[in-house]
């Protein structure tokens, strides 16, 4: 009896985070509390707008543009203290100042990795990459192996402690800005950060070449990310971005040859002492 009481509230429980997780993923790439220009543009991800029209805003939002089947680029001129965006769930408050100043050495790749995690109607597979300072969005050049390159904008993932995240594959319940099955057999990424001014720089860090197949696969996703919550590190090593396969063969080859040097160091020192 206890058994099966047991398995019912497993499935109920099972049922509610497949609904919770099933929901419509949307996301401003600044997030609440974030330092903004009196003057700028903000980026919102939304996986509604693929069937839905865009809602009209107004206020500090001066202008608003697609730039993807569900994102959207929104121009604002603020001259007060906040800049809210309403949502749902959670407004997106940010604090305007008029001093502000884009950070002077250009972003940089600190870890990138592979989420695959799914349930029912729930699928992710997504190559992750952190860069160590905010952005409101990335310009994305993915040239996929014997396939023509393309380009477009995506918001960024953010967290506390300035974490800041690009996913690229396939979005929970959000469909898909790259065929995961391209990153598995790999290509070359160009991103370009765009701040939170609209200027873009080139981001700095990336490996020659980009593969899911060759990076640590978890099932964490933005969680994951150095700084989230503040002061964590990643749950398993990440590979150095500039190495590629061939460094991580030689690591390969290191290990069993060290260890037969250390067994020919032993014999001869053990004939030594006899």
């Amino acid at each position: 009896m206890k058994l099966a009481i047991a398995a019912a509230l497993a499935l109920v429980f099972a049922a509610h985070r497949a609904e919770a997780a099933c929901g419509n993923p949307h996301w401003v790439g600044t997030p609440t509390g974030a330092s903004i220009p009196s003057s700028g543009s903000l980026y919102l991800y939304d996986a509604s707008l693929a069937f839905e029209d865009l809602e009209p805003r107004t206020g500090p939002i001066v202008k608003q543009t697609k730039v993807g089947a569900t994102v959207v680029k929104l121009d604002y001129v603020s001259h007060a203290d906040e800049l809210a965006l309403e949502d749902d769930r959670d407004p997106t408050v940010l604090d305007v100042h008029e001093t502000w100043k884009p950070p002077a050495a250009a972003p940089r790749v600190i870890q990138y990795w592979h989420q695959v995690w799914g349930w029912t109607c729930s699928q992710t597979d997504l190559v992750w990459l952190q860069i160590d300072q905010p952005t409101a969005a990335f310009r994305v050049v993915w040239e996929p192996r014997n396939k023509p390159a393309r380009q477009f904008i995506f918001p960024a993932r953010t967290a506390d402690n300035h974490v800041s995240a690009l996913g690229l594959g396939k979005i929970n319940c959000g469909g898909t800005n790259i065929d995961p099955a391209e990153l598995v057999v790999g290509g070359r990424l160009t991103l370009f950060a765009i701040r939170y001014d609209g200027s873009e720089v080139a981001v700095t860090g990336l490996p020659s070449r980009i593969s899911s197949a060759e990076m640590p696969t978890t099932e964490q996703g933005l969680e994951r990310s150095i700084g989230f919550p503040a002061g964590t590190e990643p749950t398993s090593p990440v590979p150095p971005p500039d190495h590629d396969f061939a460094y991580h063969l030689f690591l390969l080859l290191l290990i069993p040859t060290a260890g037969l040097l250390w067994v020919a160091l032993r014999d001869r020192s053990v004939k030594a002492v006899i």
